[in-house]
């Protein structure tokens, strides 16, 4: 083979490889891990986005995703312009939105794990807008069997969400809520959690307030059912009674104005003497009738304290709640 026909062959072959490298290049530059790679190493992240980072306990492929997302914890006014929250009824807490996360600031003590829940929540969002068709039809696999073990649970959760997008909040949901997970389900969420119970208790312990106060509530249901209907009865009893003294008193007084009327002393003062106890009787109802009043009056005010402090623990978490003022 003649040099020159030599020389052009190679030419050839590293424009081949040239094109090749740099066709490798640009696809990885362009690939999700790469861009995942360039906005996390751009992002400059707070020490409360830190905190909750850490928090977390994420692997490095969730880390990366969280850190791509660029994070912003942020006030009434700034969250609700990134999120479009201003449905004064509804609670929102965050939202992933041009693959960027936004998470709102609590500020009641006891809410703040809301802080991390929320971002666990919306990490799973950029996951599921990061998977494969093949992918995302296993994780739908699995869902459908949470759906089928936990039929009022889910209906529950999507209640306000239609059909095309119940099953990405599922799966956030499943992810950041539920302890007892198809093995298949929790081993695709361990890509992304070190341990994702805890994630689970972080959301229970912020439920842990509203779950106290709704308990004690239901507690004074009951409780104030059950004197509701006592001092119905004690009322009935008492009001008979009081008038069949009455009528015994008037009938011991006539009789009292009769010669004769009492065959003895004796028999006077023993109608006296029973007359006289069942006036105590009926005193002493009165006094328990009056402190089962007061005891229900006093279960009303609780619950009604309990009323309200559900409202303000629902009014922390409402970033609306100013604009309603």
């Amino acid at each position: 083979m003649p040099v020159e026909s030599r020389s052009r062959n190679r030419e050839v072959a590293a424009i081949l490889v040239t094109t090749l490298v740099l066709t490798g290049v640009y696809a990885f530059l362009q690939s999700r891990f790469f861009q995942d790679l360039w906005k996390s190493w751009r992002y400059d992240e707070s020490g409360t986005v830190s905190e909750i980072r850490q928090e977390l306990e994420l692997t490095e492929k969730g880390e990366r995703i969280f850190l791509a997302t660029q994070p912003a914890l942020e006030e009434a006014e700034s969250f609700n312009e990134h999120c479009n929250s201003h449905e004064i009824e509804v609670s929102l807490l965050g939202c992933y939105t041009n693959d960027q996360m936004y998470i709102y600031e609590v500020q009641l003590p006891e809410l703040v794990d809301s802080h991390k829940v929320t971002a666990a929540h919306e990490l799973l969002h950029a996951v599921w807008a990061r998977m494969s068709g093949g992918e995302r039809k296993e994780v739908e696999k699995w869902l459908s069997k949470v759906r089928q073990a936990n039929p009022e649970w889910v209906e529950e959760e999507l209640k306000l969400y239609d059909e095309a997008a119940q099953m990405e909040e599922l799966y956030t949901r499943v992810g950041t809520k539920l302890r007892e997970i198809p093995e298949e389900l929790e081993e695709h969420y361990r890509k992304y959690f070190q341990d994702r119970l805890k994630i689970v208790e972080f959301y229970e312990n912020y439920q842990a307030p509203f779950q106290k106060l709704q308990d004690e509530n239901q507690a004074l249901r009951e409780k104030v059912l059950q004197l509701g209907e006592e001092i119905d009865v004690g009322k009935e009893e008492y009001d008979r009674r009081i008038a069949g003294l009455k009528v015994r008193i008037e009938r011991y007084n006539e009789c009292a104005d009769t010669a004769g009327c009492f065959k003895s002393m004796a028999e006077f003062q023993k109608q006296r003497a029973e007359l006289e106890a069942e006036d105590a009787a009926l005193e002493n109802l009165r006094l328990e009738l009056n402190a089962k009043i007061d005891e229900n009056n006093k279960a009303v005010a609780e619950y009604q304290e309990n009323v309200k402090k559900l409202g303000n623990l629902s009014d922390a978490m409402n970033s609306n709640v100013k604009e309603k003022i």
